[in-house]
């Protein structure tokens, strides 16, 4: 009877040991090395191994997740920092040939844009790249005639003056607000150099008759203004507002933002033949 008691405690402590439990990492090198055999392992220890090597493959998978996870957060970030800095160094490339577009310089303005879509083709799609592309399409072409529907203030002609500043614009266009005072600086500054500035509005919803004088009259604008009709949009290459172009002999000499244009610009426009 003693014996079969001892018996029985030692069965007890080799399968419900603490230490015999815990020790599956002890057990799993066993298996792989031949040292421990799978059928000498008792009912208990193979379901507790079983167990602790399936919360150990959770643990493992939620570890491996955050390393992909890291990985791929760099990755983006690498990627939105090699994006910005390409952004970054396209955007001072295009800023220096806006500057020779102000400078009437248009043979380098092709180039530099014909480059600069060769060394970052993302920026083709890129509407002020698009914009600047189609205004160099209008330099050259005949002016013609104003085909005006409406005068608010001071009737004249593209030919009156030696250089003729044409400005499209609405009432409405806070873009418009902000350049026009700016058109005006510019006409009282170069008038007597034969600088003539003419300000044009199709009137487009939601603008009316009585909001254009009050825009003149808001703004101070003393140069000639008037609703103009026709094709002269479509001769003119506006594709949005505010527009502006330069007008010498009968022929579009320069086209662009008003907000482009400088003392250069006007200097040089009128330095030319």
């Amino acid at each position: 009877m003693k014996a079969l008691v001892i018996v029985f405690l030692v069965q007890s402590m080799i399968l419900f040991s603490p230490v015999q439990a815990s020790d599956n990492a002890g057990i799993v090198e066993g298996l792989a090395t031949g040292r421990i055999k799978p059928e000498g392992l008792s009912e208990y220890q193979r379901e507790e191994l079983l167990v602790s090597m399936a919360k150990r493959l959770v643990t493992l998978e939620a570890r491996l997740a955050a390393v992909e996870k890291r990985l791929t957060d760099a990755g983006k970030t690498a990627a939105t920092d090699d994006a910005k800095e390409r952004i970054r160094k396209a955007s001072l490339i295009f800023a220096e040939i806006q500057r020779l577009h102000g400078a009437l310089r248009f043979d380098q303005v092709k180039a530099g844009l014909d480059s600069l879509g060769k060394q970052y083709p993302e920026v083709v799609k890129a509407k002020a790249f698009r914009k600047l592309s189609n205004e160099l399409k209008v330099i050259g072409r005949d002016a013609g005639i104003l085909e005006i529907e409406r005068w608010f203030q001071g009737e004249t002609t593209m030919d009156q003056a030696g250089l003729t500043l044409v400005v499209f614009f609405e009432s409405w266009c806070p873009h418009c607000q902000d350049e026009m005072p700016k058109m005006e600086k510019l006409y009282n500054k170069y008038l007597e150099k034969g600088v003539n500035v003419i300000g044009l509005t199709k009137i487009a919803d939601p603008a009316t008759v009585t909001s254009v004088i009050g825009f003149i009259a808001d703004k101070g604008l003393t140069f000639s203004v008037a609703k103009y009709g026709g094709a002269m949009a479509e001769r003119f290459g506006v594709e949005g507002i505010p527009a502006s172009a330069l007008v010498k002999s009968g022929k579009i000499i320069w086209r662009g933002n008003p907000e482009l244009i400088s003392d250069q610009t006007i200097e040089i426009a009128l330095a030319q033949p």
